[in-house]
């Protein structure tokens, strides 16, 4: 209760490196979490459902498909600062 945001400022920049795609997907899935907890009358952690959501992001990196559309946007990126040059 008093030290959830020390466990996610620890998974969030120590274990998995966010940025805004994952940051969103992050918080979407455990807004989706505590949605479907409260209907279904579960008692949820936001805290948990967080980590949990850190660590989903964090395997699906590991993904071919997820690092073949992180490394095309990489490489754009690249072009468009090579072009501003």
């Amino acid at each position: 209760m008093l030290l959830g945001y020390k466990v996610m400022e620890t998974v969030g920049k120590k274990v998995v490196a966010v940025d805004y795609p994952k940051g969103f997907a992050v918080q979407f899935v455990t807004a989706a979490c505590i949605n479907l907890g409260t209907i279904f009358k579960l008692p949820l952690s936001a805290t948990h459902c967080v980590v949990g959501a850190l660590l989903g992001v964090g395997l699906a990196n590991k993904l071919s498909v997820v690092k073949r559309v992180y490394n095309l946007d990489d490489e754009k990126k690249k072009e468009m600062t090579e072009e501003d040059r």
